[in-house]
């Protein structure tokens, strides 16, 4: 188990897979569901070049994804490493930064409070309006996110147990 690198590994040599039938099977139910994720990253990718810079989607499309290929084989796990720390970064900057700047630019909470119950109150309420499907759904998402084999393997990366704490 210690020398897996892929979920498919961990499988086939925990429970004993001679056949490799784990190993098979798991990699193509992997494949399957990666094919829809990465498109549909490559997608908004293309849509958000599209609209910030004026690129036909075709292109934006295509230059997209030959910029994630390109890190990606050229620099490998560290390169997809560091690119997910600049990502995170800019996530974590934008969360702090866009309210204070909407904030202020609307005159207070209160005031922004007052536009959104003018426009949707519902958008006041995280539940209201929200089927059981569409809870269930939100739920399934965010909790999905321990289970997806991309996000495993930067655990399993880790070097040892004491590594840990760096790596959180």
């Amino acid at each position: 188990i210690a020398n897996s690198i892929t979920i498919s590994d961990y499988f086939e040599t925990r429970f004993s897979d001679d056949k490799h039938i784990l190993r098979l099977i798991s990699a193509f139910v992997i494949l399957i569901f990666f094919i829809f994720y990465i498109s549909s990253g490559l997608v908004s990718g293309a849509k958000l070049f599209e609209a910030t810079f004026g690129i036909q989607y075709n292109y934006a499309l295509s230059i997209g994804t030959l910029i994630i290929v390109s890190y990606t084989f050229l620099g490998g796990y560290k390169a997809v490493c560091w690119t997910d720390l600049i990502q995170g970064l800019l996530m974590m900057s934008a969360l702090i930064v866009v309210p204070i700047v909407m904030t202020i630019h609307l005159g207070g909470i209160g005031e922004g409070i007052k536009i959104i119950r003018e426009i949707k109150p519902e958008n006041l309420s995280f539940l209201q309006g929200s089927s059981v499907v569409a809870i269930i759904s939100s739920l399934a998402w965010g909790l999905g996110y321990f289970g997806q084999p991309h996000i495993l393997v930067r655990f399993m990366s880790i070097r040892s147990i004491k590594d840990v704490p760096k790596a959180t």
